[in-house]
């Protein structure tokens, strides 16, 4: 069946016109139901404002995401396959390859891990040049934020561990601690 600008084919629905918009949309309140389990394969966009009374996507149900959920073309929750890796706040576990294990909330958290494991950081920029540290812990705006290679690291407070470049099994706690020291085991 082939209209204007729509072909149907056995069960594929598409537009004949390049780069052209396929439209699905409902007189008044109705809505558009999928009957059955149905899965949306490849890249999916929402463009809608999102608000809690009339909001551009509503889920009544499980929804299993593989990938990236992105909001304004950045990273806002990353996973990575099975793995145990999970990010909130953009830019966060952006260039991890291999990493397991790995928990961040914040901006540019662990954005430069590659292959580092176990670390848990929670705050802006901490653990941002961790690229493979194991076991690291930051919490706090920017705490571990130059540690590359730092192994069992603990860091609390503001700043906390800010300059330490290398270094294993250190604890820093406070505001600043350690903020100019780069190397201490």
């Amino acid at each position: 069946l082939t209209t204007e600008n729509i072909t149907v084919n056995g069960n594929r629905i598409q537009t004949t016109l390049s780069n052209s918009s396929l439209e699905i949309e409902t007189a008044g309140a109705g809505t558009i139901e999928l009957m059955s389990p149905t899965n949306i394969d490849g890249d999916t966009t929402i463009t809608k404002t999102v608000g809690s009374s009339n909001p551009a996507l509503d889920v009544d149900g499980n929804v299993n995401i593989t990938g990236e959920i992105l909001v304004n073309d950045n990273v806002f929750v990353k996973t990575l396959d099975s793995s145990g890796n999970f990010g909130l706040g953009t830019l966060s576990l952006s260039n991890l390859s291999s990493g397991i294990s790995n928990v961040t909330l914040g901006f540019e958290t662990l954005v430069n891990t590659t292959t580092g494991s176990n670390n848990t950081v929670v705050g802006y920029r901490a653990g941002k040049v961790i690229q493979s540290g194991t076991g690291n812990t930051a919490l706090g705006s920017q705490t571990l934020s130059a540690v590359s290679s730092g192994t069992f690291n603990t860091a609390v407070g503001f700043n906390a561990g800010s300059s330490i470049i290398s270094g294993s099994n250190n604890i820093v706690i406070g505001n600043s601690a350690a903020a100019s020291t780069t190397t201490i085991s």
